[in-house]
């Protein structure tokens, strides 16, 4: 399923959230990377150029992943095949996953998308250098994941749609409509108050306890919400909803406590003699 669009990209780490801005293209994303390492412009057709030969040679082992994890055609990796050797606009999720994860960022990596909220953890894969050699962070060092191994504590998220879920795998956390849809408007909001006159593919930190507080919000104002709704159920029953256009439900509700007095007035204990 390609992409029209890729908002933003969100890399988690020890401490903070680095949060890239991605207006379109997953090719936008790898210039954001190249311009946070640094490097000339030799060593980011460099890094180009042995993302290709490792996404090339591991064709199959990568369709095969990004086809079970996405539910993306195979297509769409010989269309990011061809893009990333001409330079060209990548728009699809599976771009941004290869380059995450061929980079070998060892972090559990969150992306707000047109499609939702989408989430996988990369610390589920072992990494290795290309080389033989250990080499320095700073480094423009690839270091690639083992497709064969197993994906252990990897986190599924599952977008539930129009109440269905899914029949291969049940995920781990299951978003609804509405609660992705206020994780965005937090998210974004704070992006804008944050950002400022920032550009797109600047690079902003947003701190770790600032994201979980936007979950933690979005239950609350869920709890929040369902207290309001019994507050005021409990006032129109009463009669004493100020917004009512009718006491029909204060009528019904009377009526039916005159019932239940009857009823208790009317009922002969049952004894034993």
């Amino acid at each position: 399923m390609n992409m029209t669009a890729i908002p933003s990209f969100v890399m988690i780490n020890e401490q903070t959230f680095s949060v890239i801005d991605v207006p379109g293209d997953g090719n936008c994303l790898f210039h954001s990377i190249v311009a946070s390492r640094n490097l000339n412009c030799a060593s980011a057709e460099k890094l180009r150029g042995r993302l290709f030969d490792f996404a090339s040679g591991e064709n199959r082992g990568l369709c095969a992943r990004i086809h079970h994890q996405l539910g993306v055609h195979t297509e769409n990796f010989d269309v990011f095949l061809a893009g990333l050797a001409q330079d060209r606009t990548w728009r699809s999720m599976v771009d941004v996953s290869i380059v995450t994860l061929a980079f070998g960022i060892d972090v559990e990596t969150v992306a707000f998308t047109t499609r939702g909220l989408f989430v996988f953890s990369a610390k589920s894969y072992p990494h290795q250098h290309c080389g033989t050699q250990e080499k320095e962070p700073s480094e423009d060092t690839i270091r690639v994941s083992s497709w064969t191994a197993e994906c252990e504590g990897r986190i599924s998220l599952e977008d539930i749609r129009e109440g269905m879920t899914s029949i291969h795998q049940v995920g781990d956390i299951a978003l609804s409509k509405p609660i992705k849809s206020r994780l965005r408007e937090l998210y974004y909001g704070h992006r804008i108050d944050a950002l400022g006159d920032a550009t797109p593919g600047d690079l902003f930190r947003v701190r770790r306890d600032r994201v979980f507080g936007f979950v933690e919000k979005v239950y609350a104002d869920i709890k929040d919400n369902r207290t309001r709704r019994w507050i005021a159920d409990a006032y129109d029953t009463c009669g004493m909803n100020p917004w009512a256009t009718n006491q029909d439900r204060f009528k019904a509700h009377v009526d039916g406590l005159n019932m239940s007095a009857a009823m208790l007035t009317n009922l002969q204990p049952f004894t034993l003699d």
